[in-house]
């Protein structure tokens, strides 16, 4: 299997609470770079071989956001962030599974819904299978493993595919401290945009990625300027017009793929 198109899925919302999320999803076990800056470009998200976007029919609150890495500087509080983890060492590298990763892993998704169910082997599939630019930055106190970033890396994108920490550097602001550095690696890499995923003001989990400037939504007419918008009425009205669903795979259909390599084949 390279390429598998899958039914539209309706679950609970990891999100908000008691709404539903639908989502157009396949299996794609070996995109190039050029197909993965596609995906990106259009909403996607993935765990491993799983790609995703969400088509919800009556809720727009998912919008894909990317930071402008070629204009970007961390703020003041990101700098005083970085200075007061200044002793942690960060490696750089192809991912590594562990078992104190996966401890970290399971420890970090209870803090939400999910309560840290999954097993070992889907910890494996979602990160670790042999993707395109799948790199992994590590966060070690010493030697003892604190925080792990999962990225997908092409010529012009960065996209952080999750991170997890040690709940107990919690006041250290861990999580933000690793997103910085994975900020730093692609400024050294002349990367162009760094993707974070879904914004979603309702969720305190998801709302703090506006913060990382500049920055752009996914909107309706395509990605534009978060701040850039005259005042926070306009902000809201681009997000209550959201992630346009099933207008936009007219728009952006993830078949484009294919434009990139035409060899490609469902099966």
């Amino acid at each position: 299997m390279k390429f598998l198109e899958l039914p539209d899925t309706k679950t609970q919302c990891p999100y908000i609470s008691g709404r539903k999320f639908i989502a157009e999803n396949f299996l794609f076990s070996a995109p190039d770079a050029d197909q993965l800056d596609y995906l990106l470009s259009g909403g996607f998200r993935h765990f491993g071989a799983y790609f995703f976007r969400p088509v919800c029919e009556s809720c727009s609150r998912c919008i894909p956001l990317r930071v402008i890495v070629t204009d970007y500087s961390p703020s003041r509080s990101g700098k005083r962030i970085l200075s007061k983890n200044s002793m942690f060492r960060v490696t750089v590298g192809a991912p590594g599974m562990s078992r104190r990763g996966f401890v970290l892993y399971k420890k970090h998704q209870q803090r939400f819904e999910r309560k840290g169910s999954e097993s070992f082997e889907r910890y494996v599939e979602s990160f670790f299978s042999p993707t395109f630019g799948n790199t992994q930055i590590s966060v070690f106190d010493v030697n003892h493993l604190i925080s792990v970033l999962h990225l997908d890396v092409t010529g012009t994108s960065m996209s952080a595919v999750y991170c997890y920490f040690d709940t107990a550097y919690e006041r250290r602001s861990l999580g933000t401290f690793t997103i910085l550095k994975g900020l730093e690696l692609a400024l050294y890499m002349n990367i162009r945009w760094f993707y974070l995923g879904y914004v979603v003001e309702e969720n305190n989990h998801m709302s703090y990625k506006v913060r990382y400037r500049p920055n752009e939504i996914l909107a309706p007419s395509g990605w534009v300027p978060y701040r850039v918008l005259s005042g926070e009425e306009q902000n809201r009205r681009c997000f209550d017009e959201g992630f346009p669903g099933t207008a936009f795979r007219a728009k952006h259909p993830f078949r484009g793929v294919f434009d990139f390599s035409p060899n490609v084949k469902d099966g």
